[in-house]
Order: structure tokens, then C-alpha cells, then sequence
């Protein structure tokens, strides 16, 4: 080796930047004691991680674990925030679509030179390109502005948002009750018909009818008269479910 300084690898800003906006990240966050940071581990496809909500004895003061969590995507900047503090970052149309697969989600992005770290909700950024005339999926990136600064106030936002929605995914485990956003073919066992199944073909068609999405149909008659067969006929069939996702159907116990 000849005398004098070896050459190395230069350290990338993009590498800087990363650690220092989830150091910042984790400050706010596990900092409040309310969240546990989980950095995605391998195959990072358009998700740096997820955020679980930390539950706090009010007693003991220990800390527990619930695996109720929202995903997030860290982006981090060099640039100035304009004249009205916002800050505008380009993100792939196919990142976007990736977060959506997994709700709630949110996208962060920490500002460097004034060491903030601003979020939104993905769902807001959603709503706000419905309204565009533009056909933003057509298009190969899209231009997020930022302006929310993640303070308690945003921390308690999304730690009541992340405990609803845990609440309401709980609430559609597979039963026999009320049924939403389903498909006839993972039906669970205490569903399925018991064939043969005659002389209801009215009765079916009917159903299909008069159920829509969002809607909660009663189904009366007396007790022993068929009701849950009817029900379970109609959640049976894969094609009259598919168009009506999301519509319930309830036999009535009168």
C-alpha cells in the first residue's frame, strides 16, 4: 500500500439523511412513551416501517405490548420550507399504492434544516387527488405537500386512530352475525348451506336485490322457518357476493 491517505467509500448524504430522520423519528415517537418504532427489516418495497401503540399501566407504570400498529414511509429533505412552512416532496404512484394496501397509514418527512418532522395520513392525501381533474394514476409520481408538524397533539390523533381501527378489524372476525366486505369462498364452517336447498330460488333473488353496500337487511319470519339457510345460501354464492361487498345480512331471531 503506497504512503499517504487510502482511498475509502465516500458516506452518502441519502445515508445521513435516513439515519438522522428516523433518530428523529424515534425521539418523537417512543419519546412520548405512547409508541414503539419497528423499522422494516428486509425487501423494503415502499414501507420503512410501522408504529405500535404502546399501553401504559396507569398503576404500575409498566409498559406492555399490543401489536396495534399503522404503517408508515420516511422521507427526509434538504430543501427550505416555502414561504407558508410547507413543503412539497414527489412520491411514486406505485409507493402510494403500496401503503394503501395496509391502513392506517401515513407518510413522514423530516425537514433537515429546521429539524421537523411533518406527517399526513394517507387517506388525506387520497381524498385530496380525488379532487383533482387530473388522472394522477395515470402518472408516474405525485407532488405531497406537508405542513402538520407530528407534536402530542398529532400523537394522540394517531394512537386514537390506530386503536379504532384495531377495534373495528375485531369486530369483522368470521361469525355467524353480521358479515362485511366478504367473499363466499373462505365462508367459515358454521355458515355453509346444508344441501339440498329447494324451492327459496324467489326468496334468494330477492336478497340479492335488495342488498347494497353499507346495507343492513333484516330477515323476518317464524322461528324454524329457514331463515338462517336462506342467509347462508346467499353468502354461499360467489357471484351474488362479489358486486355487493361491504353489504350485511342479519336473520332476525323473531
Amino acid at each position: 500500500m503506497a504512503h499517504g491517505k487510502p482511498k475509502l467509500p465516500e458516506i452518502s448524504p441519502t445515508h445521513t439523511g435516513e439515519s438522522s430522520s428516523l433518530r428523529a423519528m424515534r425521539e418523537v415517537f417512543e419519546g412520548s412513551g405512547m409508541f414503539t418504532v419497528r423499522k422494516e427489516a428486509e425487501k423494503d418495497y415502499g414501507v420503512d416501517g410501522s408504529v405500535e401503540v404502546v399501553l401504559q399501566d396507569s398503576i404500575t407504570g409498566k409498559h406492555f405490548a399490543t401489536n396495534r400498529r399503522a404503517y408508515f414511509q420516511l422521507k427526509h429533505t434538504s430543501k427550505e420550507p416555502s414561504d407558508d412552512g410547507t413543503i412539497a416532496y414527489p412520491v411514486a404512484v406505485t409507493n402510494f399504492n403500496y401503503l394503501s394496501q395496509q391502513p392506517p397509514a401515513f407518510y413522514l418527512i423530516y425537514v433537515i434544516s429546521t429539524r421537523q418532522l411533518l406527517f399526513r395520513w394517507w387517506q388525506d392525501i387520497y381524498h385530496e387527488l380525488l379532487g383533482r381533474s387530473d388522472d394522477w394514476t395515470e402518472q408516474t409520481t405525485l407532488s405531497i405537500r406537508f405542513h402538520r408538524t407530528v407534536d402530542r397533539e398529532a400523537l394522540d390523533e394517531l394512537k386514537i386512530e390506530i386503536n379504532s381501527h384495531a377495534e373495528q378489524v375485531l369486530q369483522l372476525q368470521d361469525g355467524p352475525s353480521f358479515v362485511r366486505d366478504f367473499c363466499g369462498t373462505r365462508l367459515p364452517k358454521s355458515m355453509l348451506p346444508d344441501k339440498p336447498f329447494v324451492d327459496r330460488i324467489e326468496e334468494t333473488k330477492a336478497l340479492a336485490t335488495r342488498t347494497t353496500r353499507g346495507s343492513i337487511l333484516p330477515i323476518l319470519g317464524l322461528p324454524e322457518s329457514g331463515k338462517t339457510e336462506l342467509v347462508r345460501h346467499y353468502l354461499a354464492d360467489v357471484a351474488a357476493m362479489k358486486p355487493r361487498a361491504s353489504a350485511c345480512v342479519a336473520p332476525s331471531l323473531s
